[in-house]
């Protein structure tokens, strides 16, 4: 390691010093003993100074003893100090080593918890987009339902309208009946009348019965033949133009009629398109919020098995999702029946019709 001290191969400065000093202190000591003996011998007195020399050697011998017990002293101190060093080395090392190792613990937690944000911040991000989704489909499945509605009842109005016409059609049809059942007073008037009959066959209706003779019969051979016939032929050619116009008006009533017919039998089968396109959109409303009820089920269950415990929500979803799961099939059997009645339902059943329809 980088910060690893290595330990120190001289002795510490104080020991050194002292070593030093107690050294030159006995060589000082000794020179002047020397010296001292010297010039003893050069006077030739050398007894009175033996007790002194001996004091002497005798304290330098102490000093020395002291100055070696220091120095052992000194000696085991350093060897105490530099064994703490080492173990204070070898701590700071282990202290360096658990520091790296808690400093990458921290920046794995870190990453790890900005991914959890981020992660629940997408989460949050796609269930607000799913509730936008929802609620625009929710939105644009009102919208068409009012649309829906609004279409009924105005092809009810219609229905009602085109009702209307054709009894009044059929009322001016049997007025024009009755009149061409009247006897006629003119001549040629059975041709007519059963030219008349003719095109009524032709359209579906009853020609009126026959009030007159064939026209070869003598008995109107004889009237035709009369003087008073003669003097009625102008007003018998109006009578005969204005029965003409009848019959023509007769028969563009039957044709207006018979268009009447076909446009309710449009109406009508139009009308149960639209019923049968409602079901289906309530059909696929009520799949949707069962499938979104499941995956919001499945979020949180996913959510409590990485917590380890079970969320309090998610209970209640499944609870829901078990019962709407009968939804469905109560629906279509509600629908297929709803279908059954529809193509003999009346033209002003649809509102109940949608009230019955699930919401």
């Amino acid at each position: 390691m980088a910060g690893k001290l290595e330990p120190l191969e001289v002795e510490p400065p104080g020991v050194v010093e002292e070593a030093e000093a107690g050294q030159t202190k006995s060589s000082k000591k000794s020179d002047d003993l020397l010296a001292m003996v010297k010039k003893l011998q050069k006077e030739g007195s050398l007894e009175p100074q033996i007790e002194d020399l001996i004091n002497r050697i005798n304290e330098l011998q102490q000093a020395k003893k002291k100055s070696s017990e220091e120095l052992g002293e000194a000696q085991g101190l350093w060897e105490t100090l530099h064994r703490e060093l080492d173990s204070l080395n070898g701590e700071k090392v282990h202290l360096e080593e658990v520091l790296s190792k808690k400093q990458e613990a921290l920046r794995i937690l870190q990453l790890h918890c900005q991914m959890k944000d981020s992660e629940a911040q997408r989460l949050h991000v796609k269930e607000q987009l799913d509730l936008m989704g929802q609620h625009k489909d929710l939105w644009e499945f009102q919208i068409l339902k009012q649309r829906l509605t609004w279409e009924i009842h105005s092809l009810q109005r219609s229905k009602e309208q085109l009702l209307t016409e054709e009894n009044l059609a059929r009322a001016k049809l049997q007025q024009v009946e009755r009149r061409l059942r009247l006897p006629p007073v003119v001549e040629g008037a059975p041709a007519v009348n059963d030219a008349l009959k003719a095109e009524l066959e032709k359209f579906g209706g009853h020609g009126p019965a026959q009030t007159q003779s064939a026209p070869g019969d003598p008995t109107d051979e004889g009237e035709v033949g009369s003087p008073g016939r003669k003097r009625g032929g102008q007003g018998g050619r109006q009578s005969g133009q204005c029965l003409m116009n009848l019959a023509a008006s007769s028969l563009a009533d039957r044709k207006e009629l018979q268009e009447l017919h076909n446009r309710n039998i449009f109406i009508g089968r139009r009308e149960q398109e639209l019923r049968s396109y409602v079901r289906r959109w309530l059909l696929a409303e009520s799949s949707v919020v069962i499938i979104s009820q499941w995956i919001s089920g499945l979020i949180y269950a996913f959510v409590s098995f990485l917590c380890d415990h079970p969320h309090p929500k998610v209970v209640h979803i499944v609870s829901h999702c078990r019962e709407l799961y009968r939804y469905p099939r109560e629906f279509l059997d509600v629908s297929g029946r709803g279908e059954e009645n529809a193509v003999s339902a009346e033209p002003g059943n649809s509102s109940a019709l949608l009230c019955q329809t699930p919401q």
